[in-house]
């Protein structure tokens, strides 16, 4: 049933619905933005699921999507009206526009119905001002001028886009957040007994856990230097469990043909309940995070009490406290990187005590700084005074 005294929002996504039937990071995102926005207060409304992304630089293709997003924007435009003015949206939120998903509906739709835009991880990138993507990348700087507040996730985004005019005063940093529960640290040995027996590992060493899609990009670039790092370290008291598939799972899978002493299980695909229980009951996350975005994987390990090593990229510095829920390993896809992530991880390994350390601040921060609550409340507080 509808809730006539919150205010109705309409949310897009450009890059990909929250709706969507492929799992992806974004796809997650996506759906956390409208929880935390329905926890604000609002009625949120998924308004669109058209795709406006084009990642060749093909520009008949990129004109033909304008054209049909411009479409899309004028026929809600023309169903809103027709609607009773309590239906209508008091306002639109787009979530992750940047010159190759940009944001063609949204905008327009605010302008015709005069009510105010928001959106969360917009970016800019100058190089393609003039390049294959110009007109998504001149679209995206119009809906970023037009945002009455602009919610950053990525601090890697912040320069381009404070330097976009006017706009600085408007952005407002939103860290990464979760709907999740901690763990019982109480039942921690029983749920890692069960899950040994289940996955018939042995639960007396180290488990070292990885999750990651296996895609032919900067995922398949961080699998390659992990498979490194783990021929680089000289304990044997461990062993490397891998959750995900994908395209890219034979050349991942080769990369770690060298486990002579069968260090390294490959768990497949599994469902979110399961990363997490395994998070709860697993020593270390490891993962170079080469060009990663948010790191999303590494949020859930704080959130299941799990320190991790992971490289200094993106978003992970926001999540990972260096030296307090776990260890930063600066530019991480260069060669001298390998024998860093190699100490690292070895050095927590021979500390338990530090281990134990960790966990118990990553569950704090997390119940302090990434509560979805927590976000709820920064939406609302900056949102509301202009609806």
């Amino acid at each position: 049933m509808k809730d006539h005294n919150k205010p109705k929002l309409a949310f897009y996504a450009p890059m990909k619905s929250p709706d969507s039937p492929r799992p992806s990071g974004d796809r997650t995102i996506g759906a956390l933005l409208v929880k935390a926005l329905t926890a604000a207060g609002f009625e949120v409304e998924i308004a669109s699921d058209f795709r406006s992304w084009e990642g060749r630089g093909d520009s008949r293709a990129q004109e033909k999507i304008r054209i049909r997003g411009e479409k899309t924007a004028s026929d809600l435009v023309n169903g809103y009206r027709a609607d009773c003015p309590r239906n209508r949206p008091a306002a639109w939120f787009s979530y992750h526009l940047y010159h190759k998903s940009p944001d063609w509906i949204g905008p327009a739709v605010s302008r015709e119905l005069d009510i105010p835009y928001f959106c969360a991880e917009a970016s800019v990138s100058t190089r393609q001002m003039d390049g294959p993507w110009g007109a998504g990348f001149t679209a995206s700087i119009e809906a970023i001028r037009l945002a009455r507040k602009i919610f950053n996730l990525n601090p890697r985004d912040l320069p381009a886009l404070s330097a976009v005019d006017g706009v600085r005063d408007r952005i407002v940093p939103l860290l990464p957040f979760l709907d999740a529960e901690t763990p019982d640290p109480a039942s921690r040995n029983v749920r890692r007994q069960r899950l040994a027996s289940r996955l018939r590992i042995d639960s007396d060493r180290y488990w070292l856990l990885c999750v990651a899609m296996m895609r032919d990009d900067a995922k398949l670039a961080s699998y390659a230097q992990l498979a490194r790092v783990s021929e680089r370290m000289q304990r044997k008291d461990w062993m490397l469990l891998i959750v995900g598939d994908g395209a890219a799972e034979l050349q991942v899978r080769d990369y770690f043909r060298l486990d002579k002493d069968l260090q390294i299980h490959f768990l497949g695909r599994r469902d979110s309940e399961f990363v997490l229980q395994l998070m709860s009951v697993s020593d270390l996350l490891v993962w170079p995070a080469i060009n990663e975005a948010i790191g999303m994987t590494a949020l859930e390990a704080l959130a299941m009490g799990l320190p991790a090593v992971c490289g200094r990229s993106g978003g992970i510095g926001q999540i990972i406290h260096h030296g307090h829920t776990g260890l930063l390993v600066d530019d991480p896809e260069t060669p001298d990187s390998v024998d860093l992530f190699a100490e690292s991880i070895e050095s927590l390994l021979g500390c338990p005590g530090r281990l134990a350390k960790m966990s118990s601040e990553s569950n704090r921060r997390f119940e302090q700084f990434h509560r979805i609550s927590t976000a709820a409340r920064t939406l609302r507080d900056h949102m509301l005074p202009f609806i």
